[in-house]
């Protein structure tokens, strides 16, 4: 069956909202800092006793790309970085264990669209034949098949139309498309990050969008890199955070990385990271920064965070106003996160494209949900393949290319008493090429497989022309007791590290085509 006859097979089911009672849904989800043996009264009334589908609803995502989920408040957060995303989703969903396919922004936004891994849709490396396929329906066409409204406003990038990501929006905005309505880039917001468009420049038009349609059924897609490199947060957000302001010289208008893991060196009784600079104008250069830099650098992510938490507080204002917390599911999550030194790393620059540790790829998930009525958290594992069949339950809508997706719906984890894991393991891979590419050549093979005890993470680097295998190396972590990642556990005959290598070559199997 060709895509077109698929679509129109692809049908609205909903699903009977009586008969599952939220004394069901305790067992897989608490509060934070309650024990669970006294969950069982105290959480009763969090969520009406419908079931966690909601038919008719309308659908918001909002994704904050780069934002590390320990940076938020709802997550932990010591710094007052995100009191508008805080307050808005104080009665939501929080999802504690949930994995990012790859370490950037271009195939997570496949796998979320798509259900399917990266090696899966092939989307893994900037090229101009790069694009999701036609022959699988996507997020957005199935929800326009069943009458929604759609529209994505987003940053551009990695979320250019020319990846196949606009597929099934009525509207779509991204740096190309961005001047048909009219409205010109107002410096110095898009200068400073290229060819990004910042959240406050679409968020306007988003909140239009939301006007414009008020009667209909609508998925809202919102993206930004706002916290993406370079840091560099307007007044007052530059100084919010510490005084590491003070000491620090360096030059944050570019984005400083590093390419390969790197410890600090000392040099006249200080202490430097060997990191590059660069910035499209500007091209790049090798630099050192002090530990003072640093955390200059930290101050000014968490500014950036503050910055949008601050833009987004119109849109939640809207979202109020037009009455949608009454009838929508809303999300909040990040494609995946950043390094600031941990593991010898700076961003996520490599090598090639590597960084799989959990500092990038546990993003926060966030679900606003009509019947929750409290903050409620899950340490059930998912993925971001999961979104698109969980969401599509929650609908109550049938997929057509339900046996294709890679994902499941974690529902099942969530509501029903003595529920497994939906996700025994959580897997992360795929394939990076450098095509032209001023740090580095070559191609790599990066992958990971995680449950709530262990995590294994295998990178392979192959030389560009000849193909040649340069290194292949492991690591091997207990995160349930070693959650920063520090020591490496890995060696040849391990049972453990054997046992998940046995798992990723089975899923290896699965995925790649």
């Amino acid at each position: 069956m060709n895509k077109s006859n698929r679509s129109k097979a692809t049908r609205k089911t909903v699903f009977a909202a009586g008969g599952i009672l939220f004394f069901a849904f305790l067992a897989a989800v608490y509060t934070f800092g309650s024990p669970l043996p006294a969950l069982q009264n105290a959480l009763q009334n969090i969520v009406s006793e419908k079931s966690l589908t909601c038919p008719d609803c309308n659908l918001i995502v909002i994704s904050l790309t780069n934002t590390r989920k320990d940076h938020i408040g709802l997550y932990g957060y010591e710094r007052d970085t995100t009191p508008n995303i805080d307050e808005f989703f104080k009665s939501s969903l929080v999802f504690e264990n949930a994995f990012s396919p790859a370490s950037w922004t271009l195939p997570d936004a496949a796998s979320f669209f798509t259900s399917l891994f990266p090696f899966s849709h092939g989307v893994m490396y900037r090229t101009q034949k790069a694009a999701v396929s036609n022959a699988i329906l996507t997020l957005p066409e199935i929800l326009r098949e069943n009458g929604y409204a759609t529209a994505a406003f987003t940053g551009g990038g990695d979320y250019n139309a020319r990846y196949g990501l606009a597929q099934g929006f009525d509207t779509y905005i991204d740096e190309s498309s961005y001047a048909d309505f009219g409205i010109l880039f107002s410096p110095p917001h898009f200068a400073r990050r290229d060819a990004y468009l910042p959240m406050e420049e679409l968020i306007p038009l988003a909140i239009d969008w939301l006007k414009d349609n008020k009667e209909k059924k609508k998925f809202l897609f919102l993206q930004g890199f706002d916290t993406h490199c370079p840091f560099t947060p307007r007044a007052p957000f530059d100084k919010k955070f510490g005084d590491a302001y003070l000491q620090s010289t360096a030059d944050f208008s570019n984005c400083l990385w590093t390419f390969t893991p790197t410890d600090p060196i000392y040099e006249n009784g200080e202490r430097y990271w060997p990191l590059t600079s660069w910035y499209a104008s500007k091209g790049k250069k090798d630099v050192n920064i002090t530990d003072d830099d640093a955390a200059r650098m930290v101050d000014l992510y968490d500014g950036e965070i503050a910055q949008a938490d601050e833009n987004l507080a119109a849109l939640f204002a809207a979202i109020r106003k037009l009455g949608l917390e009454k009838n929508s599911i809303i999300i909040f999550t990040a494609e995946h996160g950043d390094l600031f030194g941990e593991h010898g790393r700076f961003m996520r620059g490599g090598p090639l494209r590597g960084t799989f540790y959990d500092q990038v790829l546990n993003i926060p998930f966030l679900v606003k949900h009509p019947n929750i009525k409290k903050i409620v958290r899950t340490d059930a594992l998912a993925q971001t393949v999961d979104f698109l069949p969980t969401l599509l339950e929650m609908l109550g809508l049938a997929d057509a290319d339900a046996e294709l997706r890679q994902g499941k719906s974690v529902l099942p984890a969530l509501r029903e008493k003595n529920a497994e894991e939906v996700n025994e393991y959580v897997y992360a891979g795929s394939l990076y090429k450098a095509v032209n590419n001023e740090f580095f050549s070559g191609e790599s093979v990066v992958e990971m497989v995680r449950n709530k005890e262990w995590k294994l993470i295998k990178e392979i680097i192959y030389a560009e022309k000849s193909g040649e295998k340069i290194s292949e190396t492991y690591e091997l972590y207990n995160v349930a007791n070693d959650p920063k990642e520090i020591q490496n556990l890995y060696a040849e005959g391990n049972d453990i590290a054997q046992s998940l290598l046995k798992k990723l070559a089975e899923w290896e199997e699965k995925v790649k085509r």
